[in-house]
């Protein structure tokens, strides 16, 4: 899937060839807030967590006019620690006392990171800023738990990855002729399944919601 990103990138290139093609580069780091979800197709049983991360990226971009650009990028969204509670009945059967119970706590560490190839719309609003719009394919990995996990914590986890569709918006304000700086929230919306040997299939959720500051430079 990344050589086919890549790919895509090296194939439109040439289109704008007899054109002037801007180029410059961006980093991100900001926060990600983890909305999981994941339900067990076989019981029923349903979960839902909420976690924030630290995310990192670095993007480079191609101007192909003066309001779009052709980008890809990479990003580490981070470990986001999906907890929930457990409660099991310690109560013997045919016992007069009780009822018992004990309860203990699960930390998921929900790592995720993505490749993203898009295009870039931008306006500008007065001489040093301008917004933007992104949208494009995000090729999607987790590097070992999944949100699965959440109803069936007892099989282990293998990693699993995707595509889905990514978008985002911000605004850029320019410091120097070749320095900028600015803020964009990102989303991605993964909706996928996972089959276990035991437990039937799973069908799990993660809605990321990405804010950052972006600091960049046009060549």
């Amino acid at each position: 899937m990344k050589i086919k990103l890549f790919g895509l990138v090296l194939l439109s290139l040439p289109i704008y060839a007899e054109a002037e093609v801007n180029v410059y580069s961006e980093a991100l780091i900001g926060k990600a807030n983890n909305e999981l979800y994941a339900k067990d197709d076989f019981d029923g049983s349903k979960r839902a967590s909420s976690a924030m991360s630290d995310s990192f990226g670095l993007r480079l971009g191609f101007e192909l006019t003066e309001q779009l650009a052709l980008e890809i990028s990479k990003h580490y969204h981070g470990e986001a620690p999906a907890e929930y509670t457990v409660h099991r009945s310690t109560t013997i059967p045919g016992s007069n006392e009780g009822p018992f119970t004990t309860s203990y706590n699960v930390v998921l560490p929900i790592d995720t990171e993505s490749l993203r190839l898009g295009v870039k719309g931008k306006i500008a609003l007065s001489n040093k800023v301008n917004a933007n719009i992104r949208v494009g394919i995000a090729h999607w990995k987790y590097k070992d738990v999944l949100p699965a996990q959440l109803v069936s914590p007892d099989n282990t986890g293998s990693g699993d990855s995707g595509n889905d569709i990514y978008t985002a918006v911000g605004f850029n304000y320019q410091l120097t002729d070749n320095l900028y700086a600015g803020l964009e929230y990102a989303l991605i919306n993964i909706k996928e399944s996972q089959e276990y040997d035991y437990g039937g299939n799973v069908k799990y959720e993660h809605n990321l919601h990405e804010l950052s500051i972006v600091l960049g430079w046009a060549f």
